[in-house]
C-alpha cells in the first residue's frame, strides 16, 4: 500500500499519511490553520522509496499527526537549534 507525504519548504518535516482521503483532510486542515504556507504532496510505496526517488529531500523528520506537523510549521527555528554550536 502506498503512502502520501505532505511537505512544506518552511520546514524539513514531512507528514506521512496512509490514504488520499486522509491527505485531503490533512491538507485542508493545514491550509485552514496556516493559509500562507505552500505545500507539496508526494506519493511513494514507503519512506525508502521516497528517499530514492527524491534524493534532494531530507526525509529524516516524519510527523504522524496533523497537529505535530502544524507545530513544526509554526516553529521551524526549534528544529534547527544547535546548528553551528561547538
Amino acid at each position: 500500500m502506498s503512502r502520501l507525504y505532505i511537505k512544506s519548504s518552511a520546514t524539513e518535516n514531512f507528514l506521512e499519511l496512509a490514504s488520499s482521503k486522509e491527505a485531503k483532510v490533512a491538507y485542508a486542515e493545514i491550509k485552514e490553520s496556516l493559509p500562507e504556507v505552500s505545500l507539496a504532496v508526494f506519493g511513494a510505496k514507503d519512506l525508502s522509496s521516497l528517499q530514492r526517488s527524491h534524493r534532494h529531500l531530507n526525509t529524516s523528520q516524519i510527523s504522524k499527526t496533523v497537529p505535530e506537523f502544524i507545530a513544526a510549521l509554526r516553529h521551524p527555528v526549534k528544529e534547527k537549534e544547535g546548528e553551528g554550536a561547538i
